[in-house]
């Protein structure tokens, strides 16, 4: 390798480093605000000291839960078997529309029949499923502000052998660089990046053998998750 691949490399890599930093200060900067502003009405008489002891320890929990899913997305390839799909597909709804019920988000989800079953860990399929929902509930809340209303959808079905996993939502979209940076992690160039958790969501629906597609419209965002069936 000579010079000039050695700065190149150290230059993505000290862009990888930005990328996780900023992605996290994301990730946390909201959850950080809401405690932040949930002490400081106590200690100007705004709240009730139970009110703010309950949402303290909501975001404190919010928090755990992310610090955990990362941790688990980011560990290396587990043990694969058979899974099935829309089972994991389904437990991840009920999760995030427990998780997201105060705020009255809708996920609508119906159980396909006749899904295949694909080979990959369970667990790995599961969180960045939770991920992805997750994501498409905060950009539905984040897009109340002009709109009063916002559904999630989430489907699961068959295509000529494999297993397709679409997350819809109508919140504000996706820039185009984040788009890009889903598509391919070492995309350069100026504006906002994916989140940590998209971006280890990415690679693990790689890791199976599948691939990720991301329309981002006007109004909304398209997650496809396209993974190879198992066979026969």
């Amino acid at each position: 390798m000579n010079d000039g691949d050695l700065c190149a490399a150290q230059r993505l890599r000290l862009r990888l480093i930005g990328d996780i930093v900023a992605s996290l200060a994301h990730d946390f900067g909201q959850p950080l605000n809401i405690i932040r502003l949930a002490a400081e009405n106590a200690a100007d008489g705004i709240a009730a000291e139970s009110q703010t002891y309950d949402t303290i320890g909501q975001q404190a929990e919010r928090l755990q839960d992310h610090m955990a899913r990362l941790v688990h997305l980011a560990r290396g390839s587990q043990d694969t078997a058979l899974v099935d799909p829309a089972g994991v597909v389904e437990a991840a709804v009920a999760g995030v529309r427990a998780r997201y019920a105060a705020e009255r988000v809708a996920l609508e989800w119906r159980r396909p029949a006749g899904c295949p079953a694909i080979r990959g860990a369970k667990e790995r399929l599961a969180l960045v499923l939770e991920t992805v929902l997750d994501n498409a509930c905060d950009a539905v809340l984040a897009a109340r502000m002009s709109r009063p209303a916002g559904t999630v959808r989430v489907t699961c079905a068959a295509a000529e052998g494999a297993v397709v996993i679409r997350v819809s939502d109508d919140g504000p979209g996706l820039p185009a660089t984040v788009t890009a940076a889903l598509l391919d992690p070492q995309a350069t160039g100026p504006g906002p990046r994916p989140g940590i958790g998209l971006m280890l969501a990415a690679g693990i629906v790689a890791e199976m053998g599948g691939k990720i597609h991301v329309d981002a419209l006007m109004t909304g965002t398209i997650m496809t998750f396209i993974i190879p069936g198992a066979g026969p």
